[in-house]
């Protein structure tokens, strides 16, 4: 089973995606900007590999980055737009411990 958490700093504009797998932990970090309400824009610019807590390798990310925006932000669920097409869908931890969960958000329109 993968392991995720998304980890924003907002003391230095950080964000990371880190991801355990076994004895590997994969991180893809870089930095945000907040434009508006829902404008939280951020790409991730650098990958590390680490094994058994070594890092492995750590590079650059090539290619043409990718941008991010929220296009819903509850303090639940998060959907963030990707510049290069497609959604990802962020779920607070507390969801799966609720017995019953109503969204707070099913009028909103993405």
């Amino acid at each position: 089973m993968v392991q995720e958490e998304l980890i924003v700093s907002d003391s230095d504009k950080s964000i990371a995606l880190v991801s355990y797998l076994g004895p590997f932990k994969f991180t893809f970090d870089g930095e945000y900007t907040v434009t508006g309400d829902y404008s939280f824009d951020f790409q991730f610019v650098r990958s590390t590999i680490e094994l058994l807590g070594n890092v492995v390798r750590q590079s650059a990310m090539s290619g043409k980055p990718k941008t991010y925006t929220y296009v819903l932000n509850t303090s639940s669920v998060a959907v963030a737009r990707s510049s290069g097409g497609g959604l990802t869908l962020l779920v607070h931890p507390s969801l799966f411990t609720k017995k019953e969960w109503k969204p707070d958000f099913l009028a909103t329109k993405l």
